[in-house]
């Protein structure tokens, strides 16, 4: 064998183990950024209005790194989700999501525009025995100067709100 079969093997060895890297992580969806993830769930509810039936309560995030809800919709009729009143009070007087804040702090994400705050989710498909849902992220970055603290906000589905916490951390 000579040297440049070797140095051929070689370079065949690292993009094989390069190409694996990248698929391993793009099949797992594994995030090396420090971004956070967290699920929203969306089902029928009574009177079969979708209604928000899964949620995480608290999500902790570093400044400068995204949050990305995953949105799953288990709904037939296809939906939209958005993000707003942002606010460091627990209790909020909004009845939708169409303001960014509640008007009394800076706005800890950089997409700011009811738009950016907002996505819509296709239908789920129904199965025989089940309902194969329709996903959709929704993803915001904190700016780099947002305060270390506990802020709340509204998930809003039509009319329904849901109020976890989002906590900056260093």
């Amino acid at each position: 064998m000579t040297k440049s079969d070797l140095v051929k093997i070689l370079i065949g060895v690292v993009v094989g183990a390069f190409v694996s890297g990248v698929l391993a992580f793009s099949l797992f969806d594994i995030n090396l950024f420090g971004d956070i993830e967290s699920g929203i769930n969306l089902s029928p509810g009574t009177g079969g209005a979708c209604v928000v039936s899964g949620k995480e309560t608290e999500v902790r995030v570093r400044q400068g790194k995204r949050v990305i809800w995953k949105i799953r919709n288990y709904c037939l009729t296809g939906q939209t989700v958005n993000i707003g009143n942002v606010r460091t009070n627990p209790t909020s007087t909004a009845t939708n999501c169409t303001n960014a804040t509640d008007g009394s702090l800076t706005y800890p994400f950089e997409e700011q525009t009811f738009e950016q705050r907002s996505v819509t989710i296709n239908p789920g498909t129904e199965q025989p025995s089940h309902v194969n849902p329709s996903n959709a992220n929704l993803k915001l970055k904190v700016t780099g100067g947002a305060p270390y603290q506990t802020y709340y906000f509204d998930i809003c589905l039509g009319g329904q709100k849901a109020d976890p916490r989002l906590i900056v951390e260093r």
